[in-house]
């Protein structure tokens, strides 16, 4: 039986320490009781309806005219940080409860928001969770450009971060094709969350970003200027929506030039069925990425263990080993970290080499 369940924050989304260097001062999540799932709205199986879109200009023209926002330091490898917009979660629920007719999964997400999840219906995506923090700080230190997948995405800081680097990069002649595919569950997150704070990157990026905490126009030039970013790196970004299905994985490779794939994911093993799930879907698109020849690689970070939930690395690297994968601690928390350790795990297919970074193919 799947179950609805809180994690254990102090506030509306997670609470970042001052020094996101100082990764070990990230909060954790424990364990707190969970009920049974049973209580959802009839719309519920609609959330998992598979489609895939294009974030172009149909859909940045339905941003609001106004983002609350504050700004999340992610460091690099030069020892410096950069600053990421993350849209304020009172804010994005202002918008769900004007919008709510606009999703036919709009009432599943806020009346629970005693809960942090609800399997199969609602999986968090509207709030940051501090494993996509974790991923976001490592990949500002250590990867370079990739095609990239964001499973799970929410938030999207992960994502994020390497947008932030590929927008910080002059544009060249004839650049190599990139897209960004950003999976979730609830169309809604992709529209309310992800989807503002792409454009809050972009804004931070090229210094828009006023005061933070603060509010952000969005304004026709900045959707446009934004649009105009992308073209000259020519980089699409797209969305697929809905659950973890056997046809995900070539959907989610629909309409992308073969190159090089980077999967990313946070917090998506929290309970054995989310682990099946997710790692079927991984190895399914790692094994279909390279049979057309891709280079492909995952990270996926994650807690050593969720008490009460039943998920975790080991878990999930029994999974991965099951069904022809393998799976590599490249990070986890410190021994002074508070609570439950915090990993990232590098997974590949068994009969495929790890991917190596821009850094390491140019030495």
């Amino acid at each position: 039986m799947s179950h609805a369940f809180r994690f254990g924050f102090g506030g509306e989304d997670i609470d970042i320490d001052d020094d996101p260097i100082n990764q070990d001062d990230v909060h954790t999540t424990t364990e707190l009781p969970i009920r049974p799932k049973g209580t959802e709205a009839a719309a519920a199986p609609q959330a998992g309806l598979l489609r895939k879109y294009g974030l172009g200009e149909t859909v940045l023209s339905q941003l609001p005219s106004m983002i609350s926002f504050n700004t999340i330091q992610v460091p690099t490898a030069e020892g410096t940080y950069i600053e990421l917009g993350r849209r304020e979660y009172f804010d994005i629920r202002a918008q769900w409860l004007v919008e709510q007719p606009m999703y036919s999964d709009a009432p599943l997400a806020f009346p629970y928001v005693t809960h942090d999840v609800v399997p199969e219906v609602y999986e968090g995506g509207l709030k940051t969770w501090e494993g996509s923090f974790d991923l976001a700080c490592y990949l500002g230190t250590h990867i370079g450009l990739f095609m990239d997948f964001m499973l799970g995405c929410g938030t999207a800081l992960p994502s994020l971060t390497l947008i932030y680097h590929l927008l910080s990069t002059a544009p060249v002649e004839n650049p190599p094709r990139r897209t960004f595919v950003f999976g979730d569950l609830n169309p809604a997150v992709i529209d309310l969350t992800t989807l503002p704070n792409l454009v809050l990157t972009y804004a931070s990026q090229r210094g828009l970003i006023p005061q933070n905490p603060g509010d952000l126009d969005i304004n026709p030039s900045l959707v446009s200027s934004f649009k105009d970013a992308l073209e000259e790196r020519n980089t699409d970004l797209q969305a697929v929506v809905g659950s973890w299905f056997s046809d995900y994985a070539s959907l989610a490779l629909r309409d992308t030039l073969p190159g090089t794939v980077l999967i990313l994911a946070a917090e998506t093993i929290y309970s054995p069925s989310s682990t099946r799930a997710f790692t079927e879907t991984v190895v399914d698109i790692m094994r279909q990425s390279k049979e057309r020849g891709d280079a492909v690689q995952a990270l996926v970070a994650a807690k050593k263990v969720y008490f009460g939930v039943g998920g975790g690395v080991d878990e999930f690297l029994k999974e991965l080993n099951d069904r022809g994968g393998k799976g590599t601690l490249v990070w986890e928390t410190g021994e002074k970290a508070r609570g439950v350790t915090r990993c990232i795990v590098e997974t590949k297919l068994k009969d495929d080499s790890f991917l190596k970074t821009e850094e390491q193919k140019q030495q």
